[in-house]
């Protein structure tokens, strides 16, 4: 089955404030073979009119309106499953935002393993407003860590219809943690697959449909029994003991130790402890000031104070310690988040148009997270230039660099760009609609009109000259600067050949394979750029804008092209550093037939 009728079910319960945002990303995913079934339970916000007038647009869209409210959210899931047709369903929060490749990148692994009963990919948590991430949901697939924690999100989760029939479906029974459960015995049907990519992001706030249910005294005592029930299965999986996977297991889950810890690990020797174990939680559950003081601060769940109660105080303070150490650290908190919208609106600000020509140096990381990562920041590239743009970037590989060493690195247009270059570039280059020109050491990947034709034109070229890829842009196109400065700023090399400076006869041998043999040729070695930042001293106002946390830049490369010229001629040794221990300015110094300063 290579097109799959894909069924996302979502249930709706007063979320006019982030409703439309969630049915218009469902709306806008690459895969679009889906029937999208929606339950109104009974909302008495606009909840209502939202739904049927996008139903009115997209006759994909299914309304199911409840007569009276949900005793419970998993009887309105199952009624959706039930309703269905697709092979595959995907529950999706009315409140939370798919990432448009989501169902492209979990139906085509579902394609290659019909054999899984679900298949997952990684979940951003998301605040309130969109613009802080919380962390994140998903990992590697280990069916012993199921018993832990729920790592399997419900909006980034695939789940194959046949199994699901077989496994009985939502148990009707369950108030809580009822994907959970589902999960559980969905595994001892087929493993997991997981794809490590981001295709969903979570919101959390105080009316999340689920928080409005939520009764945590009930909800305790709930996935205890879940867990408790399951380790047989665990055992059956993992094929070892449940006692020793604890032992020596380093990456247990807080908020889950007392259900593994207490009940799992003394499951078969141990059962009358599992029992008392389960009193004294409930005991402590339902009295009112426990229960107020545990959750007060939203830190310490029940499971890890009950465990402490029972004799476990050493292990819970260790990872009491370790939360703190990662909160510190501040590993998971104040992450700016930048959409693509987000991306679009601040390049547009910034003066990217519509059949420009640009060359774009870029520093993924600057931004803060990007949800979608460098496809995120290509697809929006391209969309703003279009295909009568020319977009490119620099894929250099300095490792290519012959050294007469055992281990010699040769190139190929396959070659993966230097780690340096940053993330975008290395992705730019592997899109089908890019192509590469052929160059052992400052190859450069093109895209839109007459991209094909470029990389043909610029084989194994001069090294960043006017007669290099860069000459395309010299009169008419534009740096674009994504969180980098101007020391990563290729076109500065290109004055230094205009300017007719000395030391661009500065070379080094490459290594190339062509035609199947391996090859050395002697290109220009370019040395460092570090001191090309001193460039923006003589540089008049260009426009910058900050995304994010990144300062961006787009300034005309004619204009950055003849200030450098002019600071060349009058001082060819401008852009060399001052450092005594730079072997390379050292050398370009001799080419100047300049000592170095004392």
């Amino acid at each position: 089955m290579n097109n799959p009728l894909i069924s996302i079910i979502m249930p709706v319960y007063n979320t006019e404030q982030y409703l439309r945002q969630a049915i218009e990303s469902v709306l806008a995913e690459t895969y679009q073979h889906f029937e999208f079934l929606i339950y109104d339970d009974c909302s008495t916000d606009a909840s209502s009119t939202i739904i049927k007038e996008y139903a009115q647009k997209d006759k994909r869209i299914k309304i199911f309106n409840g007569e009276k409210k949900a005793e419970k959210v998993v009887w309105i899931y199952k009624f959706l499953v039930d309703n269905s047709s697709g092979s595959y369903f995907i529950p999706t929060d009315s409140d939370d935002i798919c990432l448009p490749q989501r169902l492209e990148i979990l139906v085509n692994e579902a394609i290659k393993h019909p054999e899984a009963s679900l298949i997952f990919g990684k979940t951003v948590m998301i605040n309130q407003d969109n613009t802080q991430i919380l962390g994140y949901l998903g990992s590697r697939v280990d069916p012993y860590r199921l018993f832990q924690s729920n790592y399997v999100p419900d909006g980034a989760s695939l789940i194959s219809k046949q199994h699901y029939d077989m496994c009985g479906g939502y148990n009707e029974n369950i108030e809580w943690a009822e994907d959970y459960e589902l999960r559980l015995r969905l595994l001892e049907l087929a493993l997991f697959i997981y794809i490590d990519k981001d295709v969903y992001l979570y919101r959390q706030h105080l009316t999340n449909y689920t928080a409005q249910k939520r009764e945590p005294k009930k909800e305790v005592l709930f996935k205890t029994r879940i867990v408790t029930k399951s380790l047989e299965t665990a055992e059956k999986f993992t094929r070892k003991k449940i006692s020793d996977l604890i032992k020596h297991n380093k990456k247990i889950n807080y908020s889950e130790y007392i259900s593994l810890e207490y009940s799992a690990a003394y499951y078969r020797k141990y059962k009358k402890n599992i029992f008392k174990a389960y009193r004294l939680i409930r005991a402590m559950v339902y009295n009112e000031q426990n229960i107020i003081n545990i959750l007060k601060d939203s830190v310490l769940p029940v499971f890890l104070q009950v465990f402490y109660y029972l004799g476990g105080r050493k292990k819970v303070d260790k990872i009491l310690n370790r939360m703190n150490s990662m909160v510190n650290k501040s590993e998971f908190v104040d992450k700016t988040v930048i959409t693509g919208e987000m991306l679009r609106n601040g390049l547009i600000e910034l003066g990217i148009r519509k059949d420009q020509k640009i060359i774009v140096h870029s520093s993924l990381s600057s931004f803060g997270y990007v949800l979608g990562g460098a496809k995120t920041v290509i697809g929006v590239l391209k969309d703003l230039i279009g295909e009568n743009g020319l977009i490119m970037m620099p894929c250099f590989t300095y490792y290519t660099e012959h050294n007469n060493k055992k281990e010699e690195k040769y190139f190929d247009l396959d070659s993966p760009c230097s780690k340096d270059m940053g993330i975008i570039p290395e992705e730019f280059r592997k899109d089908p609609d890019v192509y590469r020109n052929f160059h052992p050491f400052t190859s450069f990947a093109f895209w839109g009109k007459n991209a094909q034709e470029l990389a043909i034109k610029y084989h194994i070229a001069e090294s960043l000259s006017d007669k290099s890829p860069l000459g395309e842009v010299l009169n008419e196109g534009y740096i674009l600067m994504l969180g980098s400065d101007f020391s990563t700023v290729s076109i500065i090399h290109t004055a230094e050949y205009i300017a007719g400076v000395p030391y661009t006869g500065y070379s080094s041998e490459f290594n190339y394979i062509e035609n199947g043999q391996r090859k050395t040729t002697t290109l220009r070695r370019t040395g460092h750029s570090e001191e090309f930042r001193k460039i923006a001293d003589h540089l008049d106002h260009y426009p910058s804008i900050k995304i994010g946390n990144a300062i961006c830049c787009l300034i005309k490369a004619d204009y950055l092209v003849n200030t450098a010229v002019k600071i060349l001629k009058n001082n060819p040794a401008y852009f060399l550093c001052d450092n005594m221990s730079c072997r390379t300015c050292q050398d370009r110094r001799s080419f100047l037939k300049i000592e170095d300063p004392a």
